[in-house]
């Protein structure tokens, strides 16, 4: 409506109705990260289109839009296509936490990509700060003065549960239900380790997308077989305490794509179980690609003996991770104080 009308009297009472739509219409820049890996059509097209009705808005207002690092695809859907080589053509700047997507993005630009700025940035949640709880609920206590070496990993509630469809809708070369007790099974069985399971993903009891309802589930058909070697985060926590509860790990396992970078960025070895390209794209863009398990292409054995091959070389790839981490760090805080200049903010 705004759009459609040309009288300043009947656009200003729309801005002055809405206090969204005037927030945004007041910004000198608005910049859109979609989630981190929204911006495709992997959770279906619904979902793609809600995700992007915020950057379609602002392009209507004739705003500034800057889509933040990310990453751009896959897309299935011609709709899906249509919708996000529009949105791409009408931003001032496109930042990838991914190269693989910068391809994604030319495609999707055609002849604009010469004239467009696409630029590489590692995923800003590696700068995410934590923050250790006073209180951490895990059951039962975990004992640090036996200096014990932890396992973190953590469980998707939406890969547990066979995705959206609850049909496996991402194509898994096995069970993710299943491919869990196995590993907790051999970590039990061939490593002394203690396994931390940590939810990534909070909401309502009952939700699809909910891991401590997984957690709980699994921790509860475990806890008599594990001798207390198996605890469960016992309460919800915010984004940066829970990275403060993933920092007690020596190492960790995780399906989140953000529960990996949350490791990662603390220098913790992290084997990372994918369901979609965005992590072996997050993972090279570190150059720590070879800590991808991909679930798509890797049968349940050979997963486990990947992550259990991490395990074993902790010592050799926390160097590594350490080294990686301090240099994409420091590119994500020129990336956006060079955002800062050119926008004179």
């Amino acid at each position: 409506l705004w759009r459609a009308f040309p009288f300043r009297r009947i656009r200003n009472a729309i801005l002055n109705s809405n206090n969204w739509i005037r927030t945004l219409y007041r910004a000198n820049l608005i910049g859109d990260i979609c989630g981190g890996d929204s911006f495709s059509d992997i959770y279906g097209i619904y979902r793609f289109v809600l995700n992007t009705i915020p950057s379609l808005i602002a392009v209507m207002l004739k705003k500034k839009l800057l889509l933040f690092p990310q990453t751009y695809g896959p897309f299935k859907s011609p709709i899906s296509k249509c919708i996000a080589g529009f949105i791409l053509k009408r931003s001032s700047a496109i930042y990838s936490r991914d190269r693989e997507s910068i391809e994604t993005v030319k495609k999707l630009l055609g002849k604009r990509a010469e004239k467009k700025k696409v630029c590489f940035c590692p995923d800003v949640a590696f700068l995410l700060d934590k923050e250790i709880p006073e209180k951490i609920s895990i059951l039962p206590p975990i004992d640090h003065s036996k200096k014990i070496l932890l396992i973190g990993l953590n469980i998707n509630g939406l890969l547990f549960n066979g995705g959206y469809t609850k049909d496996n809708m991402f194509r898994l070369k096995f069970e993710y239900k299943a491919f869990i007790y196995q590993l907790l099974h051999e970590i039990l069985q061939t490593t002394k380790a203690d396994v931390l399971l940590v939810p990534h993903n909070f909401g309502l009891p009952g939700n699809i997308n909910n891991d401590r309802d997984v957690c709980n589930i699994v921790f509860d058909d475990l806890k008599n077989e594990s001798e207390g070697r198996i605890h469960t985060v016992n309460r919800d926590y915010n984004q940066n305490e829970i990275k403060g509860i993933i920092g007690l790990s020596n190492f960790f396992i995780g399906s989140r794509m953000h529960s990996c970078i949350a490791a990662l960025s603390q220098g913790i070895p992290t084997g990372g179980v994918a369901y979609s390209k965005k992590f072996s794209g997050v993972f090279n863009s570190i150059g720590l690609g070879d800590m991808v398990i991909d679930a798509r292409e890797y049968d349940m054995k050979t997963s486990i003996e990947k992550i259990l091959f991490l395990f074993t070389n902790l010592e050799i790839y926390m160097k590594r991770v350490k080294d990686q981490i301090k240099s994409a760090q420091l590119k994500i805080r020129a990336t956006f104080r060079q955002i800062l200049i050119e926008n004179g903010l």
